[in-house]
C-alpha cells in the first residue's frame, strides 16, 4: 500500500451525516468528523452515546444507513473490515484481540498469514518484519516469545504494532488504558506521540480526561449519537466544558445527589480476610443503599478481594459477615442462591458472557426457574418476557 504524502492541515478520514439505526434505536444521528494528518484525535461521550458504533462504522464492521466516508478527499465504501485494512484503517480494541497459542510475530502479521493460506510463510522473513515494528513501538521482547509471557500492556503494544503492519495511517484505539497501570499507560502515550510524529492520524477514545487532556491535539464529542459540534483544539477545552458537552445542561450533581447512609444497617461486613495468593488484609463494611467504592491502581488488588468475597477464589482467614451472621463463601454459587451477592466480572468475554449465545440466552442464564413451564421445560417465550422485563429496567 502506497502512503499518502504527510501534511498535517490536510484531512485523511472525513464523515458526513454518518447514520446507523438499530431496530428500535438510532445509534447514530448524521455524524460528522474531519481527522487530520499527524493528529490525535479524542473521541469522547457518555457510554452509550455512539463512540463504538461510530468506530466500527469507519473500520468497516457496521454499514451506515446514510451518509459519507471520505479518504484522502475521495469517497470509499467500508462494507467489511476487510475494505477498511485496504485504505490504510487499523483499530485496537479494549478488548484485547490476541491469540494466545501464537508467538509475538505471528500475532503482529495474523493477516499476512490468513491471508495466503496456500503459501508458505517465511518465518525468517516475519521475525525480521515483526523487529522493525517492534522497534517502533519502542517495544523490547523477542518476537519468537509466547503472547502469554507479555504484560497486559505489552499485549496492548503487539495490538498496535499489528494495527501498523498493514502500513495503516489511520489508527483507532478504543479505550487502549482501560487494563493497564500508570506507568504503562504513560509508556503507550509515548509511543502515541511517536506516531503522531512519523505522521499516523490517530482517533482516542477515553473516558479517562487526564489522558484526553494529556494526547490530545483536538476533540470531538458526541451525545446521544449526535455530533455535538466540530472538532476543536484541545487547548481551548476546560475539564468542565468537555463534561457539559458530553452530559449536556443537566448538572453532574442533581443527577447524582449525595445520600447519608451513617444510620442504615450493615448488610455485608468484611473483616480482614486474605487468601494463599494475596496476603494483605483487607476490611469494609457496606450499608442498605449504599454505592462503596474502591479505587487502586492496576495490580493494587480490587478485583482480588472481589472475588474472594463472592467465594470464587478461597480465603486463608479473616470472618465475611452478611446481614449481621457470619457467613462461609465456598462457592459463588453459594454466595448468589444464598446470600443474594451477584458479581459482575470485568473480564466480559471469559467470565461475564456467553459470547456464542444470544443476548436472550445470556440475560435468562442465572434465572432458568423463571423460565420453566408448568411441565418444568424450558420455555423460549418466558425467556423472551424476561429478556423484555429488563430490557425495559435497565433501558438498553
Amino acid at each position: 500500500m502506497k502512503q499518502p504524502e504527510i501534511s498535517h492541515d490536510k484531512s485523511v478520514l472525513q464523515l458526513d451525516g454518518i447514520t446507523k439505526i438499530f431496530p428500535g434505536v438510532k445509534a447514530l444521528d448524521n455524524v460528522t468528523m474531519n481527522l487530520k494528518f499527524g493528529e490525535v484525535l479524542a473521541l469522547v461521550g457518555e457510554n452509550g452515546a455512539g463512540k463504538s458504533t461510530l468506530i466500527n462504522c469507519i473500520s468497516g464492521v457496521f454499514r451506515p444507513e446514510s451518509g459519507q466516508i471520505r479518504i484522502n478527499g475521495e469517497e470509499v465504501s467500508l462494507n467489511n473490515p476487510q475494505a477498511a485494512f485496504s485504505h490504510g484503517i487499523s483499530v485496537v480494541h479494549q478488548e484485547r484481540n490476541l491469540i494466545p497459542t501464537f508467538n509475538v510475530a505471528e500475532n503482529i502479521f495474523l493477516d499476512r498469514i490468513c491471508s495466503q493460506p496456500f503459501k508458505t510463510v517465511d518465518r525468517k522473513q516475519m521475525q525480521k518484519d515483526a523487529l522493525a515494528l517492534l522497534e517502533r513501538v519502542k517495544l523490547d521482547v523477542d518476537p519468537t516469545s509466547g503472547i502469554e509471557e507479555l504484560s497486559s500492556a505489552q499485549k496492548q503494544m503487539i495490538e498496535v504494532a499489528r494495527a501498523l503492519s498493514i502500513h495503516s495511517h489511520i489508527v483507532l484505539l478504543d479505550e487502549p488504558t482501560a487494563s493497564i497501570s500508570i506507568k504503562e499507560a504513560d509508556s503507550l502515550l509515548d509511543t502515541i506521540r511517536q506516531l503522531r510524529n512519523q505522521g499516523v492520524a490517530i482517533i482516542y477514545v477515553s473516558h479517562k480526561l487526564e489522558e484526553i487532556f494529556a494526547i490530545a491535539d483536538r476533540v470531538k464529542v458526541i451525545r446521544d449519537g449526535r455530533s455535538i459540534g466540530d472538532e476543536e483544539p484541545i487547548s481551548n477545552m476546560t475539564r468542565d466544558i468537555l463534561i457539559e458537552r458530553m452530559v449536556g445542561q443537566r448538572e453532574l450533581l442533581q443527577a447524582f445527589p449525595s445520600h447519608n447512609r451513617d444510620d442504615a444497617e450493615t448488610v455485608l461486613k468484611v473483616d480482614q480476610i486474605h487468601s494463599a495468593v494475596r496476603p494483605e488484609k483487607n476490611s469494609f463494611s457496606l450499608r442498605k443503599g449504599e454505592i462503596l467504592g474502591w479505587y487502586g491502581l492496576v495490580g493494587a488488588g480490587r478485583t482480588e478481594l472481589a472475588r474472594q468475597v463472592i467465594g470464587i477464589d478461597p480465603i486463608a482467614g479473616g470472618t465475611i459477615i452478611v446481614n449481621g451472621k457470619v457467613a462461609r463463601m465456598p462457592s459463588y454459587k453459594e454466595a448468589y442462591e444464598k446470600h443474594r451477592i451477584s458479581y459482575l466480572s470485568e473480564n466480559r468475554k471469559e467470565e461475564g458472557l456467553f459470547i456464542t449465545h444470544s443476548i436472550s440466552r445470556n440475560v435468562s442464564i442465572v434465572a432458568l426457574d423463571r423460565t420453566k413451564n408448568k411441565f418444568g421445560m424450558h420455555s423460549y417465550k418466558k425467556q423472551e418476557q424476561l429478556t423484555g422485563q429488563f430490557k425495559d429496567l435497565l433501558k438498553i
